[in-house]
């Protein structure tokens, strides 16, 4: 698909899914830091190509390889690019090519022929690598400028590129054998030992990969400039993976939520417009009869408050009249009673004494028996 793409960002995309590819060989084999290490150094090198993308994009006002072939680039951007697709392509001596060679001798461990699966997929990186290296580079001196509005200085554009570069050309310290010997005592870990014969071939098929994707581009073959074939154009739209899905999954979701939306307008939201319907009437009914719901508690109380004033007109002012006069009766009832008392007679005197010590003496006594002192 990267080889077929005539669109920039997808062909580095669909180059960073087959590399992906790559890594799932290495741990399938039984060699993760192998892929561990090729993951890092395809961050390394991918992250430029897709900064030179969009700054080429940018300036052609377009991703289409034809395009971006068009405008003319900085000479820095282009050869540090060049080290960058370089890298992805796995040529001798980068750190990127270490790593892929590593995942070619972890799947001859396996087995020679997905020894040479992985190769054949090496040499395709070269392929979509070269595709992309030579849009930008090629009859370079002849280009048009392109549009050259940035949002600041280009060094903040560039710069980032330049450090990129320098770290995916340190890389290559990995083919030294003391380095990564050590790589590997560092990670607890043990690297296949690459076999010449796979190197060979492997070099041999990243090289035809190259010179293909050189005269991919100097005969426009699947750069976009002209129509590609059916087979080329069927890999170009990623196997019509996005028309399948459109069709298969976009639109049968986007009707049956449409359904739903109509099932909702006639099912949910009639519920709702009923029970707004339900209460509407229920106020207009409330309306008519609210005012004598209303007038009919204030009349009920009012016919309560008279009554109860004129029960308090004959009971209550009886009452309220009677407690000031019968403490008055009761106190002169009592003093009538105690002017008899005052006879003067010395034996009616005596006798009220004598029953007043008798009280006194049985009150005593009954408190000495109640106390238990008897």
């Amino acid at each position: 698909m990267a080889a077929a793409s005539p669109h920039a960002k997808r062909l580095l995309a669909g180059s960073t899914s087959a590399h992906y590819g790559l890594m799932f060989v290495a741990i399938g084999a039984g060699y993760p830091v192998v892929a561990l290490l090729h993951f890092a150094l395809h961050a390394l090198m991918k992250a430029p190509l897709f900064m030179v993308a969009g700054i080429a994009g940018h300036q052609a006002g377009s991703y289409n390889l034809a395009n971006i072939a068009r405008v003319r680039l900085p000479d820095s951007l282009i050869y540090t690019s060049a080290i960058a697709a370089l890298a992805l392509a796995g040529l001798f001596p980068l750190g990127a090519a270490w790593t892929k060679e590593g995942v070619v001798s972890a799947a001859g461990v396996v087995a020679p022929w997905l020894a040479i699966v992985v190769m054949l997929a090496g040499g395709l990186s070269a392929v979509y690598a070269a595709r992309f290296q030579w849009s930008l580079f090629l009859r370079h001196k002849e280009k048009q400028p392109g549009n050259s509005s940035t949002s600041g200085p280009a060094w903040q554009q560039h710069g980032p590129l330049y450090v990129l570069a320098v770290l995916v050309l340190s890389g290559s310290v990995l083919w030294l054998p003391t380095v990564n010997r050590e790589l590997g005592a560092w990670l607890a870990s043990s690297f296949p030992g690459i076999r010449l014969w796979e190197f060979v071939v492997s070099m041999v098929l990243v090289l035809l990969g190259l010179f293909a994707g050189y005269r991919m581009v100097t005969t426009e073959l699947g750069q976009g400039g002209r129509r590609l074939s059916a087979g080329r154009d069927f890999l170009a739209r990623w196997l019509f993976l996005p028309q399948l899905a459109q069709r298969f999954v976009v639109m049968p979701v986007d009707a049956l939520s449409r359904r739903l939306a109509t099932l909702d307008d006639k099912a949910v939201d009639a519920v709702v417009r009923a029970g707004a319907r339900f209460a509407l009437w229920l106020a207009s009914v409330g309306v008519r009869s609210g005012e004598s719901l209303s007038d009919l508690l204030p009349r009920g109380g009012a016919r309560f408050g008279l009554a109860l004033a004129a029960t308090s007109s004959r009971c209550l002012e009886w009452l309220s009249d009677q407690l000031p006069e019968a403490p008055s009766r009761l106190s002169g009832l009592a003093g009538h009673q105690i002017r008899r008392l005052q006879s003067g007679m010395l034996h009616h005197y005596y006798s009220l004494m004598a029953a007043g010590v008798g009280v006194f003496v049985l009150t005593l006594l009954f408190a000495i028996i109640k106390g238990g002192l008897l």
